[in-house]
């Protein structure tokens, strides 16, 4: 209402200053009554229009000064966030400062510790290489004293000869064995026929008188005795001193090697240097 209490003063002193300045009385002076009613009744509408857009326009004005409070506010709250989005960036990026630090850090120190890891690896290697020529130098003194000391150690020719000459007697004496065994049997029953020809024979003399004829006259089973007996002893004997000639040849090849015990230290130390 002021608002417009000043625009309508502003309107009057315009008016005035106009007819003023043209030399004119007031408009008033020169209506007559009735156009001046009917001048004062326009002139109240459109007052009371203006008043009407006045008012609209207090109104819009209102709300835009509502609005606008509203916008500013909310560009406070938005200008607020904003700063706070600022502080939480540059803390962001001081921490990623940060963190790009410590992560050069560790990496630093990361590559300090594979550095060392690969000294430790390399000196362990070093220790490992020097201990394996180490055990190798001992093991090689070891076998040079070894060697000094067998001097009588058998050729490895040698060894094989011994080895295979003993398991052909070994060989032969076993199946020497087995005839001795079987030819034994042979005789064990060559006796036992032996015996029961004796004793029919005995029988028979009991019962029928002797004579030159019987005298000189001998059992089939007595001549077969007498037939096989010796064949069979001379073999048996055969067989024995097959088997006697061959423990001499063994006990012979035995000591020829230096005794039993020699000749087992000596396969083992062979048998050692075969695995090695």
């Amino acid at each position: 209402e002021n608002k417009l209490k000043s625009t309508e003063h502003e309107r009057d002193s315009m008016l005035s200053t106009l007819n003023q300045a043209l030399g004119r009385q007031p408009i008033t002076q020169r209506l007559s009554s009735k156009e001046r009613v009917e001048l004062i009744n326009l002139v109240a509408e459109r007052l009371s229009s203006a008043r009407a857009a006045i008012k609209a326009f207090a109104n819009a004005l209102a709300s835009v000064e509502a609005e606008r409070a509203v916008m500013k506010e909310s560009k406070e709250k938005a200008e607020a966030q904003v700063e706070g989005l600022k502080d939480a960036n540059h803390q962001m990026e001081q921490e990623c400062r940060r963190l790009v630090a410590n992560n050069q850090g560790l990496f630093e120190e990361l590559k300090s510790s594979s550095a060392y890891i690969d000294e430790l690896l390399s000196s362990k290697k070093v220790k490992h290489h020097r201990k394996k020529e180490e055990d190798y130098k001992q093991m090689i003194a070891m076998l040079k004293k070894q060697i000094r000391n067998d001097e009588s150690a058998v050729p490895l020719s040698l060894y094989r000869n011994v080895h295979a000459q003993a398991t052909k007697y070994a060989d032969q004496c076993r199946d020497s064995q087995v005839q001795v065994i079987r030819l034994r049997k042979e005789l064990r029953s060559l006796q036992t026929s032996k015996k029961d020809g004796d004793v029919k024979k005995s029988s028979w003399r009991r019962i029928v008188p002797l004579s030159a004829s019987t005298k000189t006259t001998k059992s089939p089973r007595e001549e077969s005795t007498h037939l096989i007996t010796p064949t069979s002893a001379d073999g048996a004997a055969a067989q024995c001193e097959s088997a006697n000639s061959t423990s001499e040849r063994r006990s012979a090849v035995v000591k020829a090697a230096g005794g039993r015990k020699k000749v087992a230290a000596k396969l083992r130390s062979m048998r050692g240097t075969l695995k090695s």
